[in-house]
């Protein structure tokens, strides 16, 4: 387990590396989209990295992706990199190709924050901005009630608390959680920021789709994901197909109709992040993005997967959040990565996002390997039925029973 371990990387150029070489020694066909913004703060060139292995007719594309949140992407790239090692890419089966997209969002996780260089959530990025959804009508009043963006403090994050409470207090916890999270489109400094404009990184992965998907009549859909403090080695399946599509029910036979279940995940989006009773609505994520470009000739079906680590024995969930919120917002507002108070949240994001403990990392690699082996038998299963395509239900905005 040692050598698997090694997969895990420090530093972008670290990750990136790693992922280059397995691409290379795996023999998959190699493609670089380099960031236009220049190099990182800590002088690391930047860019979306793309691995494509097996038949170019295939019938079945089995898509990975990493870093669409950023620094959330280490723990993604390790397991792309690993499937790659352990040689799961070399003997693919028949009719099934397996694409990997490395650092979605480069800036973000080459500076180990969520949102990329213009501070958008490229989840919430895949909307049709000639149709912009509404913003959440107590948005504004939730955002302006938090303390402005500063470096982190004692002092701040009972600032952050306290806000956050009275807007609980007066609209309800999850009415709180979804103006926050589910995605607006007015304020460049805002959390939930989805953009006014498709972002580089969306332009960059639809020039991927059309190049390396192919013939393919089927996508199998991994987005990898962190850090739910759930428990080491679990994951949360956050499977965005449309409740009782068909899509939804095929995934759940790779793995587990009970895992990929509304009330499943409820109760583990609960535990993990105090939150209200079900998960906040969403708007413009890349799965359904990517959904509706490929509707005209293929179906897409799959999850975000997230990763989840051990609950921290001296802070709630709403603590650990609130203070990531605020590293992330420091971060992103002043780009003070490299100074003593900038330094100290790279670091805390770093750790937060993909914790350096042997247990996590065991852990991680085993479950991804479970997820990525059973979605390629799923793709193995989807070429051999030799069915046309059946789009689904397809969706920009929804909410989650």
């Amino acid at each position: 387990m040692d050598n698997e371990l090694k997969t895990f990387s420090q530093s972008f150029t670290e990750a990136r590396r790693k992922f280059v070489e397995a691409s290379k020694a795996s023999a998959c066909d190699v493609a670089t989209f380099e960031f236009p913004g220049g190099r990182s703060a800590f002088g690391e060139e930047m860019s979306i990295d793309v691995c494509r292995s097996g038949a170019k007719d295939a019938d079945v594309v089995l898509l990975t992706m990493s870093g669409t949140h950023g620094g959330e992407g280490f723990c993604g790239s390790a397991i792309q990199t690993h499937v790659m090692r352990a040689g799961l890419m070399s003997h693919l089966p028949d009719g099934v190709a397996v694409v990997q997209i490395h650092a979605v969002n480069p800036f973000g996780m080459a500076h180990y924050i969520r949102t990329n260089e213009d501070n958008v959530d490229l989840n919430r990025n895949w909307i049709d901005f000639r149709n912009v959804p509404a913003t959440d009508p107590i948005y504004d009043k939730v955002f302006g009630a938090l303390p402005p963006a500063r470096a982190p403090s004692p002092e701040l994050l009972n600032e952050h608390l306290d806000a956050f409470a009275a807007s609980i207090e007066k609209y309800g916890r999850w009415e709180v959680d979804n103006a926050l999270s589910s995605g607006q489109f007015h304020r460049p400094d805002g959390i939930g920021f989805g953009g006014v404009r498709p972002a580089w990184s969306r332009t960059i992965l639809e020039k991927i789709l059309s190049e390396m998907i192919g013939p393919a009549r089927h996508v199998v859909y991994i987005d990898w994901h962190s850090l739910l403090r759930i428990g080491d080695g679990r994951v949360i399946y956050l499977c965005f197909n449309q409740t009782g599509d068909h899509l939804f029910d095929r995934v759940g036979t790779w793995w587990g109709h009970s895992n990929i279940a509304r009330e499943t995940v409820n109760a583990q989006w609960r535990t993990g992040t105090s939150a209200g009773a079900r998960r906040p609505a969403r708007h413009g994520l890349a799965m359904w993005g990517i959904q509706q470009r490929l509707a005209r000739s293929a179906d897409l079906a799959g999850a975000v997967v997230e990763f989840c680590t051990q609950p921290d024995e001296h802070r709630s969930p709403d603590v650990c959040t609130a203070y990531e919120t605020i590293c992330e917002r420091y971060l992103q507002a002043s780009r003070d990565f490299l100074s003593p108070a900038g330094s100290e949240a790279v670091d805390m994001l770093r750790e937060a996002t993909c914790p350096k403990s042997r247990s996590f990392r065991i852990g991680a690699i085993k479950a991804g390997s479970h997820v990525f082996e059973n979605a390629l038998r799923g793709a193995a299963e989807w070429s051999k039925e030799n069915v046309a395509a059946r789009p689904g239900h397809i969706v920009l905005s929804s909410e989650f029973a």
